[in-house]
C-alpha cells in the first residue's frame, strides 16, 4: 500500500484541515501520514485533531522563523516512513517539501485552496508559491476559476486537475433546525471566515450601515479571526453598528452557530471554492454571496442562493435588503442547497476523483 504524506503549515482546525482529515479517512487504498509545523513544541489544534482521527501525525517543532531544522526533520520522516508522495497545502509546506525530498524520487502534489489578495508581504509569498507550484507533478484546483487563475500564473494546464471541495455526507443534519418564526424577531445574519481583505468583511459592514434604515430588523454575527479584526471593530463603532453587529471569535465547528441563523452572507473580493457554503447548506442555511471566484460554479442565483454581481457597496446593500425582505425564499434556497450537497459535494465523489489523481501520479513515478 503506497504511503502518502499531507503537509500543512497551520495551527488551527479550519476548512483545509478538515478536508485533509476527510481525505485520510475516506480514501482507503493508501496509507496516510500528516505533518505540520509547531512553534514552541507540543501539538497544535490541527495535529491534535489529526491524531485523534487515528492518522499517524508528526508535529515538527519549529523554534524560529526560517528554521532549517524542519527541512531535515521532514526529510527524515519521508525516508523512514517510505513516503512515495507528499501533498502540500500552502506555500511554506510546498517549499519545505520540495527541498526536503530532493533526490528521493518522491512525487509532489499541491492542493491549491484559493487566492489571497496581495500586499507587499503577500506578494513575496505568492511568488514563492507560484515557483513551487510549477515544480509539482500535479496541482489540484478546487474550482474551474482556480484552474484558470493557476494557468494565468504560468502553471502548465496538463498538470492541473479540478476536484471540487466536499463535505462528509454522513454528518448531515437529519432535519431542518427549528427556530422562532420569521417576523417574530430580528433576522440573524452570519458571516464567517478569516478576517483578511479578500473576504470583504469591510464591504459587508459598509453595506449594512446603508441598509439598516430600510431593511427589516436584523443582527449580524461575525465569526473568525485575522489581521483585519482591529479595523473591523473600529468600523463597527464608526458606522454606529454596535447594537447590530456581534463578534463571536473563531470556532472550530460552525455548525451549531449556523443552526440558529437565517442566512449566510459572503461579500468576498476573491474566493476559490468556499467550503463554508457547503457547511451552510448542511444546515439548510440560505446563502447570499458575491459572484466571485468559484462561487458561481456552486450557486445558481434564484435557484439555490442569491448571487450579487458586484462588490460595490451600493449593490451589496441593495441585494441584502432584498434578501432580508424575502427571507422565506432564502430559506428555501438553503433547503435546495442541502439537496445539491447530498448529490454532488460529498466525500464519496471527491475521494474517487482524488484517488484517481494520486494513483496516476504514483504510476508515473514508478515509470521514471
Amino acid at each position: 500500500m503506497s504511503r502518502i504524506l499531507h503537509v500543512r503549515n497551520s495551527d488551527i482546525f479550519g476548512s483545509p484541515e478538515r478536508l485533509i482529515i476527510g481525505q485520510c479517512l475516506h480514501i482507503k487504498e493508501f496509507d496516510w501520514v500528516v505533518a505540520t509545523f509547531v512553534r514552541n513544541g507540543g501539538m497544535n489544534r490541527f495535529a491534535e485533531e489529526s491524531a485523534r482521527a487515528g492518522i499517524e501525525t508528526f508535529a515538527i517543532p519549529e523554534t524560529r522563523v526560517a528554521d532549517t531544522q524542519i527541512i531535515k526533520q521532514l526529510r527524515r520522516i519521508v525516508k523512514e516512513r517510505n513516503i512515495e508522495m507528499v501533498i502540500s497545502h500552502d506555500y511554506k509546506a510546498s517549499l519545505v517539501s520540495w527541498i526536503a525530498t530532493r533526490g528521493l524520487g518522491t512525487s509532489l502534489v499541491a492542493i491549491y485552496h484559493g487566492v489571497t489578495l496581495e500586499d507587499a508581504k503577500v506578494r513575496l509569498y505568492n511568488a514563492v508559491d507560484t515557483l513551487m507550484l510549477k515544480k509539482m507533478r500535479r496541482v489540484i484546483a478546487v474550482s474551474e476559476y482556480t484552474r484558470r487563475h493557476l494557468m494565468s500564473r504560468g502553471i502548465r494546464e496538463k498538470r492541473i486537475v479540478v476536484v471540487p471541495n466536499a463535505i462528509d455526507a454522513t454528518t448531515l443534519s437529519p432535519s431542518a433546525p427549528s427556530k422562532e418564526p420569521l417576523g417574530s424577531r430580528p433576522l440573524r445574519l452570519v458571516a464567517a471566515g478569516r478576517f483578511s481583505r479578500e473576504k470583504g468583511f469591510d464591504i459587508l459592514l459598509d453595506a449594512l450601515a446603508r441598509a439598516k434604515d430600510t431593511a427589516p430588523p436584523f443582527r449580524l454575527f461575525l465569526y473568525g479571526k485575522g489581521p483585519e479584526e482591529t479595523n473591523l471593530r473600529k468600523m463597527v463603532e464608526s458606522l454606529a453598528l454596535t447594537e447590530i453587529v456581534e463578534f463571536g471569535g473563531f470556532v472550530d465547528d460552525i455548525a451549531p452557530v449556523f443552526r440558529t441563523m437565517d442566512m449566510l452572507v459572503m461579500t468576498s473580493r476573491s474566493e476559490g471554492m468556499p467550503l463554508i457554503i457547503l457547511e451552510a447548506w448542511r444546515e439548510r442555511l440560505g446563502v447570499v454571496a458575491t459572484a466571485v471566484g468559484g462561487i458561481p460554479e456552486m450557486i445558481e442565483s434564484g435557484a439555490n442562493g442569491i448571487l450579487i454581481q458586484s462588490t460595490e457597496t451600493s449593490a451589496i446593500s441593495e441585494a441584502l435588503v432584498s434578501a432580508m425582505n424575502n427571507a422565506e425564499a432564502v430559506a428555501e434556497y438553503g433547503r435546495r442547497g442541502f439537496e445539491l450537497l447530498k448529490s454532488t459535494y460529498n466525500y464519496e465523489k471527491q475521494s474517487a476523483c482524488l484517488a484517481a489523481v494520486y494513483r496516476e501520479t504514483l504510476a508515473e513515478r514508478k515509470k521514471r
